[in-house]
C-alpha cells in the first residue's frame, strides 16, 4: 500500500469497468490525475459503450495481458476479486509496481475529505448513498459522490455511467463495505447505519466489524425509532467524546 495519492504517479486499473472500480477511476481522474486501466469485458468486446465513457474522459485503455503495465512509478489497483495469476499483477510484481486495493485507494481519498459521509450496512447502501448525495446537491454543497450502483438522477446524455459524481465542495459520500472487512479502513465525520442481518459473514463478524466503524466515526449518528411514539429520534455523539 502507498502513503497516500500522489499526483507525480499514475493508476492503472485492473478491472477498470466493474462496479466499484469504474466510479473510483473517474473520481481520480477528475481531480486531475493521470488514470489507466485494462478490463476483461473489453478484451472480450463487450460493453463497448462503457469503454468509450472512459476513453472520453482521457483514461487510456489496455488489453488486461500485463502489457500496459510498463514502469514502476505507476501504482496498480484491483479489486479484492483480482488474483495473482493475472498478467496485470504479474507484470507489477516483475517492476516492482505497488499494488495497491481499491477500498485502500478510496479510503485514502475519503479519509481526506472535511466532510466525509459513510453509508455503511448489509443493504441499502446505494441508495440511501444516492439520496444523501442528491440532497447536498441540491442544497448547493457539490458534493463528490462515490456509488457502486448507477444513480439515475445524476445520469445525462453526457454521463450514462453515473456511479460517481466529483464536486467541489468539501463533502464526499461514499457507501463502505463489510463484505471484505474494508469498512474499517475508513474514518467518517459522519456514519450512517442502515441495518446488520446476516449477509456475507456471520453476525458475531458483522458485530465486530461495525463496531470498528462505529468506534472511527468522528461524529456519531444514530437514528433510532421510539415504539411508544412511532416517531424517529437522532442523537448525536460530538467529535469531542470520540478518540
Amino acid at each position: 500500500m502507498t502513503s497516500g495519492p500522489n499526483q507525480g504517479r499514475p493508476y492503472f486499473f485492473c478491472g477498470i469497468g466493474g462496479s466499484g472500480m469504474l466510479p473510483l477511476a473517474l473520481i481520480l481522474r477528475a481531480k486531475g490525475f493521470s488514470v489507466e486501466g485494462s478490463d476483461r469485458s473489453l478484451d472480450q468486446g463487450r460493453l463497448a459503450q462503457k469503454f468509450k465513457f472512459l476513453r472520453d474522459r482521457g483514461i487510456a485503455l489496455h488489453p488486461q495481458d500485463g502489457s500496459g503495465i510498463t514502469r514502476p512509478e505507476q501504482i496498480l489497483v484491483t479489486s479484492a476479486a483480482v488474483e495473482e495469476t493475472v498478467p496485470d499483477v504479474q507484470s507489477a510484481r516483475r517492476l516492482n509496481v505497488p499494488v495497491m486495493r481499491r477500498a485502500e485507494l478510496l479510503a485514502q481519498l475519503f479519509n481526506a475529505a472535511p466532510l466525509s459521509i459513510a453509508v455503511g450496512g448489509t443493504s441499502g447502501k446505494s441508495t440511501t448513498t444516492g439520496m444523501i448525495g442528491w440532497i447536498l446537491h441540491h442544497a448547493g454543497r457539490a458534493p463528490t459522490i462515490m456509488n457502486g450502483a448507477i444513480m439515475k438522477n445524476f445520469i445525462t446524455p453526457e454521463i450514462p455511467f453515473a456511479g460517481a459524481v466529483v464536486g467541489s465542495g468539501d463533502a464526499f459520500i461514499s457507501e463502505v463495505d463489510e463484505s471484505d472487512g474494508s469498512i474499517a479502513l475508513f474514518n467518517p465525520r459522519i456514519a450512517v447505519l442502515n441495518n446488520i442481518s446476516l449477509d456475507h459473514k456471520s453476525i458475531g463478524e458483522l458485530r465486530a466489524l461495525f463496531s470498528v466503524y462505529r468506534d472511527h466515526v468522528r461524529m456519531q449518528l444514530d437514528f433510532m425509532q421510539s415504539y411508544q411514539t412511532g416517531t424517529d429520534a437522532v442523537h448525536y455523539r460530538p467529535e469531542e467524546t470520540t478518540p
